[in-house]
């Protein structure tokens, strides 16, 4: 009786951090990419700003950089 409820127990535990694990992770993407998808904007208004300016030399370096970034290369 009691390695039932031992294995019980322990199966039951398992599944209570799997679901905390599932649970935290649906938080981090709810909470989390949209501020890094707010910073990635406002780096690209002021590349986008820097270009006009003419304040980068070689804006096209920047700019590949930038969108591997975005994509999830680097």
């Amino acid at each position: 009786m009691s390695v039932a409820t031992d294995i019980l127990g322990l199966t039951l535990s398992f599944l209570g951090v799997l679901s905390i694990s599932l649970y935290f992770r649906f938080l981090l993407a709810r909470n989390v990419i949209p501020l890094i998808s707010l910073r990635l904007n406002e780096v690209e208004a002021l590349l986008d700003s820097a270009e006009a300016a003419g304040a980068i030399l070689n804006a096209s370096d920047s700019r590949i950089t930038f969108q591997m970034y975005v994509e999830g290369h680097l």
